[in-house]
């Protein structure tokens, strides 16, 4: 082989491993980050619908309580939206 096509294949073996590396390390690097923020994603939806879950049954919790523990006010008033 020439000199010429030894040094032009070592000049590329040279430039194409650099570029070989970086983008593994970037592949591994933006899929992390995708990863991270899909997980902070997911756990605040998880969150919200925990709270959602949680007001709601504070909410039965509150209707559930028995009639002759009410005031007389919640009653009428009760009573009154019932028969609407």
């Amino acid at each position: 082989m020439k000199i010429y096509s030894k040094t032009t294949i070592a000049l590329m073996l040279v430039s194409i491993l650099p570029i070989f590396i970086v983008s593994i390390a970037s592949y591994y690097i933006s899929s992390r980050i995708l990863m991270l923020h899909t997980t902070r994603e997911l756990e605040l939806i998880a969150d919200t619908q925990k709270l959602r879950i949680e007001n709601r049954l504070d909410r039965n919790r509150e209707e559930d309580v028995p009639y002759y523990e009410q005031t007389p006010y919640a009653c009428g008033f009760e009573t009154l939206h019932r028969n609407r």
